[in-house]
């Protein structure tokens, strides 16, 4: 029990909710901005691929 009394046990769990809710959104955006990098890297590494088969044959 928080030395606040109730109201203070009562902030804690808001306050413990509030950091597993806001967690769990972090995990959710740093997965996405994973997925997003990795298409971004596949499609960069496709684009120069193409690039380097359009080039001319070198002599």
């Amino acid at each position: 029990m928080s030395e606040y009394g109730i109201y203070g046990t009562l902030n804690d769990d808001l306050l413990t909710a509030a950091y597993t809710e806001a967690l769990a959104l972090w995990k959710s955006a740093a997965e996405i901005e994973i997925e997003f990098l990795h298409a971004l890297y596949k499609e960069i590494c496709r684009r120069k691929l193409d690039q380097v088969l359009a080039a001319p044959p070198m002599k």
